[in-house]
C-alpha cells in the first residue's frame, strides 16, 4: 500500500477516532487516575491518596453486599434469559400455530424503554393493588410489599430483567436456526432423533456463538456491547432437527408455547387495560367496564409530551446520521487500507465494547461542562456518535466484498470515496438496516445519561420526561401513568408490529447469526 493510500486510511478513520478518544478512552483513563485522589472541595484541591479509596471501598460492607447482589442477579438472570430465548426461538421457528403472535409477544418487551418497563412492573408489584397480590388473593395469600421486602426485591428485579432481555436473545437464536438446512433435521429424524435433540450435550455447536454473544450482551446494555459477530457456521452432521412434531407431543408443546406467550404479554395487557379504563377499574377486571381515552388525553395535557417527542426524534436522527457516516468511513479504512498502526487502532476501537457506558458518565459530564453544552441535545448524543459496534460490523461486511470489484471500479477511474459509495454501501444495505434498528431502539430508550445531562423541558427526551411525569406530576394515578407509558412507547411498538418480519430478516441477512 502506498503512502498516499495510508494517508487516505488515517483520514477516513480520524473523525471516529477523535470522538472515541474524547468520550471513551480519555474518560476511562481519567476515571482510573482520579480514583487515586481525594475528592476536591471548595476550600482545597484534590490530593493524591494512593490506594486509600480502594481500602475504604473494601472495608465498606455495603460494597460487598452490592457485589453479592450483583453476583446473584447475574447467576439467575443470564442462564434464565438464554434458556428461555433458545426455547422460544425453537418454538417460533417450528410449525406451531400462531407463531407470529408468539414472536411478537416474546420480543415486544425488548423494545420498551426501561423506564416504561419499570412503570408497568411497579404497578404489577404494588402491594394490595397490583396484579401479583390480586392473583395471590385468589389462593388465600395476603398482601405483600414485594419491592419493599429485602428478601423478595432482588427476585422481582430478576423476573423483570428476564422478561425484558430474553426476547432480544431470541432474535439472534432465531436467525441462527433459520440458517440451518431442514434436510439436516430430516436426516436426524430418520435416525430417531427427537425435536429436542438440540438440547443434548454437544449438539449446540451451531448456536455456540449466539450463547457467547448472549453473555456479552447481558453484561452491558449498549449497541456497542451487542457482541454480534458475523460468523459463517459449518453445516455439521447431527445438527438441529427442524421437522414438525406430531401427536400428543405436538399439542403439549403448542399449549406450553402459548402459555408462556400469554404470560409474557400479560404485563403489557394489564397496562393496556388500565390505560383505557377509568381509575375505578384500573386494578379490577370487569368485562363490562366502560372504555375511555380520557387517560391518554389527560396524560398528554399534563406534560409537554409533544416537546419530548420532538427532542427524541431529533436526538435519534442526529445520532444515527452521524454514526452511519463515521462508522462507514472508519470501517472502510480498516477493511481496505493498509497503514501503520492499523491493528492497534482497531484494538483501541474495540475497547469501547468492553467499557460500561455508566463508568464514563462523570468524566463525560465534565467534558460537556467544559464545552459549555450542558442541557442540550448535542450533549446527549456526542458520546454515542462513534460506535465501535457499527465500525466492527461494517468492517466485517466490507472485508467480504470481492477485491475484484475494487479493481474494476478503479479501472473505470473511480476514487476511494466513489468506490465506497457505489460498491460497498449498496452491498451492505442489510447491515445498515440492522444497525439502524438497534441504534434507534437503544437511543430512543436511553435514560441514565439524558437524565444526568439535561434539566429542562426543551432538551428532555421521552424517557426522562416520562420519569419526571410519573414520579412527580401524577402521584399514584396508575391509569394516567400507564397511558403515558404506552403513549411514549407507541412509535417503537407500532414500527415493530408493522416490520417485525423485516426486522428479523435484516438481522439474518446482515450476518448477525
Amino acid at each position: 500500500m502506498t503512502g498516499k493510500a495510508a494517508i487516505h486510511g488515517w483520514l477516513l478513520l480520524l473523525p471516529a477516532a477523535v470522538l472515541l478518544v474524547a468520550f471513551t478512552h480519555y474518560p476511562a483513563v481519567a476515571t482510573i487516575v482520579h480514583s487515586f485522589f481525594s475528592t476536591a472541595r471548595a476550600a482545597r484541591a484534590a490530593e493524591f491518596v494512593g490506594l486509600d479509596n480502594y481500602r475504604d471501598m473494601i472495608d465498606d460492607p455495603i460494597f460487598w453486599q452490592a457485589l453479592r447482589n450483583n453476583a446473584v442477579f447475574c447467576l439467575f438472570t443470564i442462564p434464565a434469559s438464554i434458556a428461555l430465548a433458545l426455547l422460544t426461538a425453537v418454538w417460533v421457528n417450528g410449525k406451531i400455530g400462531g407463531r407470529g403472535f408468539l414472536r411478537l409477544a416474546f420480543f415486544t418487551p425488548t423494545i420498551l424503554p426501561m423506564i416504561a418497563v419499570a412503570n408497568i412492573w411497579l404497578f404489577f408489584y404494588t402491594s394490595g393493588y397490583g396484579l401479583v397480590d390480586q392473583l395471590g388473593g385468589l389462593f388465600g395469600l395476603g398482601e405483600h410489599n414485594w419491592l419493599g421486602d429485602r428478601d423478595t426485591v432482588l427476585g422481582c428485579l430478576i423476573v423483570v430483567t428476564v422478561w425484558k432481555e430474553a426476547g432480544f436473545f431470541m432474535i439472534f437464536y432465531l436467525a441462527a436456526l433459520q440458517q440451518i438446512s431442514p434436510s439436516l433435521g430430516e436426516a436426524a429424524a430418520i435416525e430417531g432423533a427427537g425435536r429436542w435433540y438440540v438440547f443434548r450435550p454437544g449438539r449446540l455447536s451451531l448456536l455456540g456463538h449466539r450463547l457467547c454473544r448472549g453473555l456479552d450482551r447481558r453484561a452491558a446494555r449498549h449497541p456497542g456491547d451487542l457482541g454480534a459477530y458475523p460468523v459463517r457456521h459449518s453445516r455439521e452432521a447431527g445438527a438441529l432437527p427442524m421437522t414438525p412434531v406430531a401427536g400428543q407431543g405436538a399439542r403439549l408443546e403448542t399449549a406450553a408455547a402459548w402459555l408462556v406467550g400469554l404470560l409474557w404479554v400479560l404485563p403489557l395487557a394489564y397496562a393496556l387495560w388500565t390505560s383505557v379504563h377509568p381509575a375505578a377499574y384500573a386494578a379490577h377486571f370487569v368485562p363490562s367496564a366502560p372504555l375511555t381515552l380520557v387517560n391518554f388525553e389527560n396524560a398528554w395535557n399534563a406534560a409537554p409530551f409533544a416537546r419530548y417527542f420532538l427532542n427524541t426524534f431529533l436526538l435519534v436522527a442526529m445520532i444515527l446520521a452521524v454514526q452511519l457516516v463515521l462508522c462507514t468511513l472508519a470501517a472502510y479504512a480498516f477493511a481496505r487500507f493498509a497503514f501503520r498502526g492499523r491493528e492497534l487502532a482497531f484494538m483501541l476501537v474495540l475497547v469501547q465494547l468492553m467499557i460500561m457506558p455508566d463508568v464514563l458518565i462523570v468524566e463525560n459530564y465534565r467534558t460537556m461542562s467544559a464545552l459549555g453544552i450542558l442541557d442540550s441535545i448535542l450533549a446527549i448524543g456526542l458520546p454515542y456518535m462513534a460506535s465501535a459496534f457499527g465500525i466492527f460490523l461494517l468492517r466485517q461486511t466490507f472485508k467480504q466484498v470481492p477485491r475484484e470489484l475494487d479493481e474494476a471500479a478503479r479501472v473505470e477511474g473511480a476514487g476511494p470515496l466513489t468506490i465506497l459509495w457505489r460498491v460497498y454501501v449498496p452491498l451492505a444495505r442489510p447491515v445498515y438496516v440492522a444497525f439502524a434498528l438497534v441504534s434507534v431502539s437503544y437511543h430512543w430508550n436511553n435514560f441514565l445519561w439524558p437524565l444526568i445531562i439535561t434539566n429542562s423541558v426543551t432538551t428532555r427526551p421521552l424517557t426522562v420526561g416520562l420519569q419526571v411525569f410519573a414520579s412527580v406530576d401524577q402521584g399514584v394515578d396508575w391509569s394516567i401513568i400507564t397511558a403515558a407509558t404506552l403513549m411514549t412507547s407507541a412509535p417503537l411498538l407500532i414500527a415493530f408490529l408493522l416490520f417485525q418480519r423485516q426486522f428479523v430478516q435484516s438481522f439474518m441477512r446482515a450476518g448477525i447469526r
